[in-house]
């Protein structure tokens, strides 16, 4: 199991949800939590803070641990565009002609040392 965290591109990701482990509650964040079965090699969906703190201390390599999460999201509360506009606006004055790849590279604030892709 990894766990690799984005930031959201805008407003309208910031989602809560269950968690794709243990099925608990997942509060709304700026920071999406990626997870992935790398056995079975497949997206797992959002994770929750004591899954987060489970598998960052039992998988360093694979996963944040808690306090790396936090900090994280310290740094980066909102998502990286107000709203869709300026995201696509930001793709078009940077040569893009989808507005998604302006932030895709960038918004990988966390990634498994793991991963080969």
């Amino acid at each position: 199991m990894i766990i690799e965290l984005m930031r959201a591109w805008t407003p309208e990701e910031v989602v809560g949800g269950l968690c794709g482990i243990c099925g608990h509650e997942v509060e709304p964040s700026s920071i999406v939590t990626m997870t992935s079965d790398q056995v079975a090699g497949m997206d797992m969906g959002l994770a929750c803070l004591s899954c987060i703190e489970y598998l960052g201390s039992r998988n360093p390599e694979g996963c944040p641990s808690i306090e790396e999460y936090r900090e994280i999201l310290r740094k980066c509360p909102e998502p990286m565009y107000t709203s869709y506009d300026e995201m696509r606006a930001a793709a078009e004055a940077a040569g893009y002609e989808e507005p998604t790849d302006v932030a895709y590279d960038d918004s990988w604030v966390w990634k498994a040392s793991t991963t080969t892709a």
